[in-house]
């Protein structure tokens, strides 16, 4: 185990694609971060509508950016893993936006490992009704095989994301695997800090990932075990149960 003596250097990572009414926003909010210890990674997919003017508007900001084709957002955040040489690395992408300016200084402040995941909480947004919901809380790998952890939320240390790429054969869930692969080998630690206004009307909260629903037991059971499995199948069996009971009273009033 690495202790931390000095300040981490943290890699932020935005992904964009043909996003010019949000980029701006996305990028502000981490060149404005108050932790003087970052750098700045922008993986465009080679946009046609602004967004990479706006982008180089801020260059200055920007230690690495790369705007060409790829194929899809998970592609584009391997890339960036490549590219990447801080101790932590977070993704924050187009249209996200850190909660305040001190996330990353409040994080860092209680990261004491440099071997270590950590991860905090999100705030959901969905600007197609206006509705905000609070995802936070401490994840065990029984809530993890059922829902994600946002990958906004999530600070990386340098020995998990340089030997684990995202795995393109899912191509919306693709970041669930990549935790439940990783939760099974590295600490996850929660701290208990709001890191995130994630969008919620983006693609993946949008579209199922057929190739990850189809797999989603076998991974489970590879990488958190059994039980996990059990747990699953004895839940959604009680929720069966419970359904039938709510429409037969439904049918007898």
């Amino acid at each position: 185990m690495k202790n931390i003596f000095n300040k981490p250097l943290v890699t932020v990572v935005t992904v964009v694609f043909n996003f010019n009414n949000e980029i701006e926003d996305t990028i502000l909010s981490v060149i404005n971060q108050s932790y003087d210890n970052t750098e700045y990674i922008v993986i465009d997919g080679g946009s046609t509508d602004g967004t990479l003017d706006i982008v180089k508007r801020y260059q200055h900001k920007i230690k690495k950016l790369i705007s060409e084709p790829d194929t899809g957002i998970f592609d584009a955040m391997n890339k960036s893993l490549k590219l990447a040489t801080g101790d932590f690395i977070i993704f924050m992408n187009a249209g996200d936006r850190f909660c305040s300016i001190n996330v990353i200084e409040n994080m860092v402040a209680e990261m004491k490992n440099l071997d270590l995941v950590y991860y905090g909480n999100a705030i959901f947004t969905n600007k197609i009704n206006n509705i905000q919901m609070h995802r936070g809380g401490y994840f065990s790998k029984y809530r993890l095989s059922q829902i994600n952890l946002c990958h906004q939320t999530i600070f990386y240390p340098k020995v998990a994301y340089k030997n684990n790429d995202f795995d393109l054969n899912y191509r919306t869930y693709a970041d669930w695997p990549y935790n439940i692969k990783l939760f099974s080998k590295t600490k996850f630690i929660y701290l208990d800090q709001d890191v995130v206004y994630f969008d919620n009307s983006g693609i993946s909260a949008l579209n199922e990932d057929a190739v990850f629903k189809k797999n989603r037991l076998k991974l489970v059971y590879k990488f958190l075990g059994a039980d996990v499995v059990l747990y699953l199948s004895l839940n959604k069996i009680k929720n069966i149960v419970l359904s039938l009971f709510k429409n037969r009273e439904v049918n007898q009033l």
